[in-house]
């Protein structure tokens, strides 16, 4: 639970920033350490830099950078794993279905990266390769329009008014209004994105399309000041992990065997009146369903083979 989480997380807290100072203290003597990168060391670092403009050295995290780090770091290992696996899904999806997209990114991958039992030793020795694929990014792009995480709320002040798009007549604002911003209706409408809107199309998120798109309406990391901190360790993470399973393994969507799936463990396929009615949405047996975030309904069962 949460309590349990935030007691782990502030005890690894406690313990790195103990170890930087025993560190801090060694490198007056000797030549300082290569500081790590991980999420943790990066806030204990930040905390440890803003007490060396102190006059007063605390050998303990105060309790409101304590507090508030334990919530970014929540962020990062939580809301960060849980969408980016579920866009990843999502794009084993569509790539599954659609022969055309899938022969490309495989062509992409064998042109830039190279042989698939060679791309994690090319990945190693240059790790920029994974930024020049530019269709395996929009195929990401496409796959987070059609199906974004979550959507976002804003408080309108005082100084805020909206117009309906249509008319331009000026709308009916009242004291903290809260806006819903709903991205997967943005993403879906047809009068923004054409007659393709429900399609799996990547093409349109291609270097030379970019001039077409409607650029505010694409916003499955939101925009301005309140944007997802995590939006390019997303689309690294995803690119990564494309590069290395497309080539390697024919995926296919198995909804048909969601039974299979009572018992194992898992949250999914346990209660059977998700598999009543309505089995689809505009056309997709993978659509979203709100489980903390939006995921992909039945943790989106998949059969898996080694490709030929």
């Amino acid at each position: 639970n949460s309590r349990t989480i935030n007691n782990y997380l502030g005890e690894v807290l406690d313990k790195r920033f103990q170890e930087v100072l025993r560190e801090k203290a060694a490198d007056e003597h000797n030549a300082p350490k290569e500081r790590k990168r991980a999420i943790i060391d990066l806030a204990v670092e930040s905390y440890e830099k803003e007490a060396d403009s102190r006059t007063h050295q605390s050998t303990r995290l105060s309790p409101d950078f304590r507090r508030n780090a334990i919530t970014q770091i929540r962020v990062f290992l939580f809301a960060g794993h849980d969408t980016t696996s579920a866009a990843i899904c999502y794009a084993l999806y569509y790539l599954s279905k659609d022969s055309s997209a899938l022969s490309k990114i495989r062509h992409e991958h064998e042109t830039v990266l190279g042989p698939i039992d060679q791309t994690e030793e090319v990945l190693k020795r240059d790790p920029y390769l994974i930024s020049k694929l530019p269709y395996t990014t929009a195929v990401i792009k496409e796959v987070l329009r059609l199906n974004p995480a979550a959507s976002s709320i804003r408080a309108a002040d005082s100084q805020t008014h909206l117009t309906d798009p249509k008319t331009g007549e000026p709308l009916i604002m009242v004291p903290d209004m809260m806006l819903w911003l709903l991205h997967w209706s943005m993403h879906r409408d047809a009068e923004v994105w054409g007659p393709t809107v429900n399609t799996f199309h990547p093409e349109r998120f291609l270097p030379e399309n970019a001039a077409t798109l409607p650029e505010a309406y694409w916003r499955p990391f939101e925009r301005g000041i309140r944007n997802c901190i995590g939006q390019d360790l997303a689309m690294i993470e995803s690119r990564v992990a494309l590069a290395l399973v497309v080539r390697r393994f024919d995926f296919t969507a198995a909804f048909d065997a969601v039974d299979q799936m009572v018992g194992d463990g898992t949250m999914y396929g346990k209660d059977p009146k998700y598999r009543e009615g309505r089995q689809e949405l505009l056309g997709d047996e993978a659509y979203p369903v709100l489980v903390g975030t939006a995921k992909p309904r039945e943790g989106m069962p998949m059969r898996v083979k080694l490709a030929a």
